[in-house]
């Protein structure tokens, strides 16, 4: 019997340049949840949310660690970030991931291996609060929970069938980013660690140069009128990710 398996996105605002897929697979299902009911992504089902936390970061985090309903039936789900792109077969890396008969799937962090630097990197670069990052490392501390001795970028993540572990599991994480920094990499080496999860873990990062499967693109941002620098900036180093995007995917098709 074979697995139901579905890949979804979500994107709240506009924060990203969702792209079509090159390449579909037909035992995969695919949905794109947005609070955008023009947004047409093939070969997505749109499924159109209501933001409900006031913070696009945070009605995206929900969506991606809390499985929605019209997902629960499928074997495996991927989650995957939308400015991520697809440019070889990850039916691969899903078989992978089966055949382990773990939890969860991961890929490794692609710069730093440890919480300590995580935290650094986010307040070095604005990313969180410091006086939040450092609260919620104190109540990681305060309950005794240990860090992983694996740290994961959570771009993309692997789950199979949750059962009720991964469920309480899944809602503790949730709970802890909105309680504190907004960073599910801060939070989840301390969730895996509670609730026992069997992970597998990828040996590279979507991030990763030449790693055969992902390009990462940048964020969209916002800008004023004034940004015109700005603007050209993002586009050009979009057009040349679009451009190896493209090279990637029919080198891969071709087999070279």
């Amino acid at each position: 019997m074979k697995n139901k398996i579905a890949i979804y996105r979500c994107m709240f605002s506009d924060y990203d340049v969702a792209l079509s897929e090159l390449k579909i697979y037909e035992n995969i299902d695919y949905y794109f949840f947005t609070d955008n009911p023009n947004l047409k992504i093939y070969p997505y089902k749109t499924i159109l949310v209501t933001p409900q936390y006031g913070s696009p970061s945070l009605d995206n985090r929900f969506i991606k660690i809390i499985l929605p309903e019209i997902l629960k039936s499928y074997d495996v789900t991927l989650y995957i970030d939308t400015n991520i792109a697809i440019v070889n077969n990850i039916q691969n890396l899903i078989d992978k991931f089966i055949i382990s008969e773990c939890d969860i799937g991961l890929f490794s962090h692609p710069y730093h291996d440890n919480l300590e630097s995580e935290v650094k990197l986010c307040i070095d670069n604005n990313k969180s609060n410091k006086e939040r990052l450092m609260k919620e490392l104190d109540h990681y501390a305060d309950l005794g929970l240990s860090e992983s001795n694996k740290f994961s970028d959570n771009s993309i993540i692997f789950r199979k069938k949750h059962d009720l572990n991964m469920k309480k599991g899944m809602q503790h994480w949730f709970d802890l980013v909105k309680s504190f920094s907004g960073r599910d990499q801060i939070s989840l080496p301390a969730i895996r660690s509670k609730y026992n999860f069997k992970e597998f873990f990828f040996d590279f990062s979507p991030r990763t140069p030449h790693n055969n499967y992902f390009i990462v693109f940048p964020h969209k941002e916002q800008w004023k009128i004034s940004s015109i620098i700005k603007l050209l900036n993002f586009y050009a180093r979009f057009l040349v990710k679009i451009i190896k995007r493209n090279l990637n995917f029919y080198r891969n098709r071709n087999g070279r």
